[in-house]
């Protein structure tokens, strides 16, 4: 099994790279006068680097189906919230005859993992909830609670437990390729540092703003700060 150089996340070094691309293409002038080795097939062969790696860390077909099953997941979890609020009311109706406060229903929690899209969290509360359901399924029926209304919630959670495990396919098959091809990814790293340290070289003392550009570490924050924003 292959070991990582780099200290990144494994997206990053790509992003890193493409930053790259834009400033050697720029200063190729620069480089060629320092080294020959710095030619059209070096700065060529880095951006098909780039690409590779691109492709390996979020291949375009996988990173589409996460896409759907992810819209698919908000409309189930948009449905479930509204089952849930209807469900929250007849738990409090019965609250004195079962002697379950909200938070002890886990409605609560529920709710919020709902409205976070948390998927996981959203499973595990709801699996709690549903057995309260079931225990407590007499008081609830009479305050009005439908076998239709517990079907639609279990269907819901059936779609969400074959999503989930779509998507954990999905993202372990990536991690697999990835780690059977981390080989790639060190050679773009070697490369990026090999860039970097003739970045600085070339314009230390001489232009402060590319010696940032030409910095790993500045590299690493400015593709965490594009990141952050779509993350959300």
């Amino acid at each position: 099994m292959g070991t990582r150089n780099y200290n990144c996340k494994d997206e990053e070094l790509p992003a890193m790279g493409s930053y790259l691309t834009s400033g050697l293409t720029r200063d190729m002038a620069d480089f060629s006068a320092f080294s020959s080795r710095f030619n059209a097939d070096y700065l060529s062969g880095f951006k098909e680097r780039v690409n590779n790696c691109t492709l390996l860390v979020n291949p375009r077909e996988e990173a589409a189906a996460l896409k759907t099953i992810n819209a698919g997941l908000y409309v189930q979890m948009g449905r479930l919230g509204e089952c849930v609020n209807r469900l929250s009311i007849y738990f409090k109706t019965v609250r004195s005859e079962i002697f379950l406060t909200a938070a002890d229903t886990g409605i609560i929690v529920l709710r919020n993992r709902i409205r976070r899209r948390d998927l996981a969290g959203t499973l595990q509360s709801l699996r709690l909830v549903l057995g309260h359901v079931r225990k407590y399924n007499n008081a609830l029926k009479k305050q009005g609670l439908t076998d239709a209304m517990i079907g639609e919630i279990n269907a819901v959670y059936a779609v969400l437990l074959e999503e989930n495990q779509k998507q954990y396919d999905i993202v372990s098959n990536r991690k697999r390729l990835i780690q059977e091809n981390l080989h790639i990814l060190n050679d773009l790293h070697s490369q990026i540092l090999e860039i970097c340290e003739t970045g600085k070289v070339l314009y230390m003392g001489k232009d402060a703003v590319k010696v940032q550009e030409y910095t790993f570490r500045n590299l690493v924050k400015k593709v965490r700060s594009v990141r952050k924003p779509e993350e959300k």
